[in-house]
């Protein structure tokens, strides 16, 4: 690993020496648990992590500063590359009519861009994984878990004693939406929709109050509804007879699929203007798995500048569109599916547009004739998958509670996401897998949710 996490190994020793460090984790999980933090649906608890992640100084100010920078290049890559012609773009991205036609009717960066950065550390530093930018994101309502964090015994004293902070991630992008919604001239305060696609809502409604208490903490009023409660009216979109001056989404592209005419009437008005949405369809686009594959495209075909260009090279992995046709990648060159056959062990399969881990295929986890039939499958269906270069997580050892309710360290996979709101860092949250063989560290998958905190 290239980073010393000086700050990490500190609280590893403090927590493992004893002193009531054990009954205290214990206590700030069973807490954690009758709080349902980081909780989305009320019925599905969460494996949490009883201590954050800790980075260094210089490690944070690294990461917050070049995520910032690679959502700004996000952001640029219609212009960059297709002249802003968004609908090329999408045809690149093997998006059919009805996703490309939403993405289209908000053809440009909505007043907030929200992302999060999937990171791992790896041998050589680290390694992005994945970006998500819009609705539909978890982790955001990590901060809850800090605050408790920092009210816990002996945990809390010692982030308190090294003067380490946190950035909530809902709090940050709230209060770019307020201040959106003022220079946009809107009513203040501004009455903000929170929105869910109708057959999660339920699944979400945690989820959607923490996002609704941290715009109300921003100066905004809200609404918690499901896009079935939104009507335009008079020209205007509404919740009942309540005209809403912005709208938070969260719900994915994908979600069209299910029930397209249900967002037409917010589609219409974020079209004409009468709404501010917080997050677009643009977000979704731009935030695909293949605007990693869009990266190093953009890289090189020189439209980067040089230090723009090495940002890129050293953090995001090789990645590709597939289809058919030639293929060069990892060094190799020839018919794509042979290429893509030939470097299975090095190679992750993953589908352009997705979410959870669904679909995703890892050629070191797989066996030959399951690889082959997923290659087969991405190259018949152009621009819809992308092939990216494995990323092998460095196992970092973590404080856990053993069976016999000990303090102990355990290694753990680190999936460290970092959140951006309009050029401004907006916090970590933190998932922690097995470590050992590569895998999809995921909620799904078995992972623990966890907080970080930063020098």
């Amino acid at each position: 690993m290239t980073t010393s996490w000086r700050l990490q190994r500190s609280l590893n020793a403090r927590l493992t020496a004893g002193n009531g460090a054990a009954t205290a984790l214990a206590g700030l999980l069973d807490a954690g648990c009758r709080q349902r933090v980081m909780q989305s649906n009320p019925d599905v608890r969460v494996r949490l992590l009883p201590a954050p992640v800790l980075l260094d100084r210089d490690v944070h100010q690294r990461l917050a500063a070049d995520t910032v920078r690679l959502t700004g290049l996000l952001v640029e890559l219609p212009r960059l590359l297709y002249g802003g012609a968004v609908d090329r773009m999408c045809a690149d991205l093997g998006l059919g009519p009805l996703m490309t036609a939403a993405i289209c009717t908000t053809a440009a960066p909505p007043p907030v861009v929200f992302a999060r950065w999937d990171l791992f550390e790896t041998e050589a530093g680290w390694q992005l994984v994945e970006v998500n930018v819009g609705g539909g994101m978890g982790g955001g309502h990590v901060g809850d878990w800090n605050r408790l964090m920092l009210g816990a015994p002996v945990l809390g004293e010692f982030l308190r004693a090294h003067g380490l902070a946190f950035d909530d991630p809902l709090d940050t992008c709230a209060e770019v939406l307020r201040q959106a919604c003022l220079e946009a001239g809107l009513p203040d305060p501004p009455l903000v929709a929170v929105v869910d696609w109708t057959v999660y809502y339920d699944q979400c409604i945690l989820f959607l109050h923490r996002t609704a208490a941290a715009l109300e903490r921003a100066g905004c009023r809200t609404v918690v509804c499901h896009v079935g409660e939104l009507r335009r009216r008079r020209g205007r979109l509404c919740v009942g007879d309540r005209a809403v001056d912005a709208v938070v989404a969260n719900y994915l592209l994908t979600d069209l699929c299910s029930a397209p005419m249900d967002l037409d009437d917010v589609l219409a008005c974020q079209a004409d203007g009468s709404v501010l949405s917080a997050m677009t369809f643009f977000g979704d686009l731009i935030g695909a798995k293949g605007a990693m594959a869009l990266l190093w495209r953009a890289v090189e075909s020189g439209v980067l500048s040089p230090a723009d260009a090495d940002l890129v090279r050293r953090y995001v992995p090789e990645t590709r569109l597939v289809g058919p046709g030639r293929l060069a990648m990892l060094g190799a060159d020839g018919e794509a599916a042979d290429v893509l056959v030939r470097s299975r062990p090095e190679l992750v399969l993953k589908p352009t547009i997705g979410a959870a881990g669904r679909g995703v295929v890892i050629g070191a986890r797989s066996d030959e004739r399951a690889w082959l039939d997923a290659v087969r499958a991405a190259v018949a269906a152009p621009g819809t998958y992308v092939a990216q270069r494995l990323v092998r997580p460095a196992a970092l050892p973590l404080p856990a509670l053993s069976d016999g309710g000990e303090a102990i360290l355990r290694d753990r996979a680190l999936l460290l996401s970092a959140f951006v709101a309009n050029g401004r860092h907006g916090g970590y949250w933190v998932t922690g897998g097995a470590a050992g063989e590569p895998a999809i560290v995921n909620l799904a998958h078995g992972a623990e949710h966890g907080a970080a905190f930063h020098g």
